[in-house]
């Protein structure tokens, strides 16, 4: 250590010597300062905090920091907003610093409930500047306070306060202006009502002075709970709010809503039920997806096998993915299986599900399958043809999701082609006597078949609190 410092020293003479600068040895080893707007912008938190205010963060949503940049007032410089607990009747606030000479406060906004559910931003009147959206969370249930802000004639003014569930911005009608879809759902609606809907989505819009609503429309009758909630486009073109609810115990059903006529219309919604009917499915995972690539959102309609032998426990789903029209009529674009404890998805092969529409009802339905662990490290899915009821159905395809520490070499076997690997998992295809005919595969298509399950498919896109 000493001789380290030795020649520190001697660096910084010999530095002095030649005139290039001058520091001291305490100076040189000093810890870095921190930049003068971070020391600036800490005496305004510290300001808050002298007061018994408290930080804190959006707890869902894509901007949950406590300290966000955003610009407000469009002049191109990103401002500053903070979140605190304070000390009054309404102790929720978000305070807006901009960054001049000095941080200084531009504008606050105060707030009711318990937390500060979500943040978001998008420029709605189209000036260059950003208006603000806040979810509040006013109590333990589903419903909360969406607040709409814009900072004009340098104050921060409302704009629109509407209960909600949740919400969606996106260009509905192509006008090139942003539209916020709000959704709002009540169960009590349902127990004194039944005839009438449980739900609704309204579209509200900027008009130069607020927001005022422009038209809604209704979400199916007794949903219990919203779920999921995707923007994305319909095969169509038009833009679209996808809503996932619980329906019942074990069913969800989809609402799509778009721009039809001037209005926001459900255009999936059984006018005499009263129900999106053709969309209520069992199998809960997927939410509305792009399976394709192709920028339209495809909607899951899960798919229930029929069990491989008579002493087969639960249900193996296949799905298949549709894609919707402004007028609410439907193509299949891709049929998959979903494993998704090991993340990976595969797309049946098309002749296979022409051959399931092919075979007729007395020979099983088309296709089955069944699932079998060799080892913790070794599992198996088996894709086949039944035959009748008590035949042993005809095997197709055997994938496998190797994980144990002699997944290479099992990988190796003859036969095996790996279809997907990372570091930790091998997933393998065998193909089996029975893919033939209807249900030919061929063994090099296997990999282009086969996909890793992104997260964002499971939990889809949520402004749902």
């Amino acid at each position: 250590m000493k001789k380290g410092l030795a020649l520190l020293l001697c660096l910084c003479v010999s530095l002095g010597l030649t005139g290039c600068f001058s520091l001291s040895a305490d100076e040189l080893l000093a810890l870095p300062k921190q930049p003068q707007e971070s020391v600036q912008l800490q005496k305004q938190i510290d300001k808050q905090l002298a007061q018994n205010a408290q930080l804190i963060s959006p707890i869902s949503g894509v901007n949950r920091q406590a300290v966000q940049k955003v610009d407000i007032d469009g002049d191109g410089e990103e401002d500053t907003a903070i979140f605190y607990r304070v000390v009054g009747d309404k102790p929720l606030c978000a305070i807006f610093y901009h960054k001049g000479n000095g941080y200084e406060q531009m504008a606050r906004i105060d707030g009711e409930g318990e937390s500060v559910n979500s943040f978001a931003y998008a420029d709605l009147d189209r000036d260059g500047g950003n208006e603000i959206l806040i979810v509040w969370r006013v109590g333990q249930g589903a419903l909360k306070a969406l607040t709409v802000h814009t900072f004009r004639a340098g104050k921060m003014e409302l704009l629109l306060s509407v209960a909600c569930n949740g919400y969606a911005l996106q260009d509905m009608d192509g006008d090139g202006r942003t539209e916020l879809v709000v959704l709002r759902q009540d169960a009590a609606v349902t127990a004194e009502k039944p005839d009438a809907p449980s739900g609704v989505a309204e579209m509200y819009a900027y008009d130069g002075a607020g927001m005022p609503l422009l038209s809604q429309a209704p979400l199916s009758k007794n949903i219990s709970s919203l779920i999921r909630l995707k923007s994305g486009q319909l095969s169509s073109g038009q833009p679209a709010v996808f809503v996932a609810s619980q329906y019942d115990v074990n069913a969800v059903v989809t609402d799509i809503c778009a721009v039809r006529g001037g209005t926001l219309s459900n255009i999936t919604l059984d006018a005499e039920t009263g129900v999106s009917q053709g969309l209520v499915r069992q199998y809960t995972t997927p939410v509305a997806t792009d399976i394709d690539g192709d920028g339209v959102l495809e909607v899951p309609e899960p798919i229930a096998l029929p069990p491989y032998s008579l002493n087969d426990e639960g249900t193996v789903w296949l799905v298949q993915w549709r894609a919707y029209d402004i007028w609410g009529n439907s193509r299949v674009i891709k049929t998959t299986f979903h494993n998704y404890t090991d993340k990976w998805y595969f797309e049946v092969p098309d002749n296979w599900v022409a051959g399931m529409s092919q075979l007729s009802r007395d020979t099983f339905n088309g296709l089955t399958m069944r699932r079998y662990n060799v080892s913790t490290g070794e599992k198996n899915f088996v894709f086949a043809v039944p035959r009748t009821l008590e035949d042993v159905p005809l095997d197709l395809l055997v994938i496998s999701t190797l994980t144990g520490d002699n997944r290479e070499e099992l990988a190796r076997e003859e036969g095996r082609v790996t279809v997907l690997s990372r570091q930790d998992m091998i997933v393998t295809a065998v193909k089996r006597s029975g893919a033939v005919g209807l249900f030919a595969i061929d063994e090099a298509d296997l990999p282009a078949k086969s996909f890793w399950i992104q997260d964002e498919w499971i939990t889809g896109e949520l402004n749902l609190g």
